[in-house]
């Protein structure tokens, strides 16, 4: 995990007591999971194309709280 001081999240890491940066990235790699799962075998281009699309969102917000992801959202392992 990047250090927060270097992410767009660090004004929101002591204002939301609700969930923490950490709580909220595992979040965020769960739906990616979910997602990568409901875009397996999808025969339907334009559905695909949405999920590729919420996939590339999540990565971002991902990016945005710190987490270590790759800079290109498709590379994902």
């Amino acid at each position: 995990m990047r250090d927060p001081k270097d992410c767009a999240a660090r004004w929101n890491a002591e204002e939301d007591p609700k969930m923490t940066i950490t709580e909220r990235i595992e979040k965020l790699n769960v739906a990616r999971d979910l997602v990568a799962q409901a875009r397996t075998d999808c025969d339907l281009p334009q559905i695909e194309t949405i999920l590729n699309d919420a996939d590339t969102s999540l990565h971002w917000a991902l990016w945005n709280l710190g987490a270590d992801v790759p800079l290109r959202p498709e590379l994902k392992d």
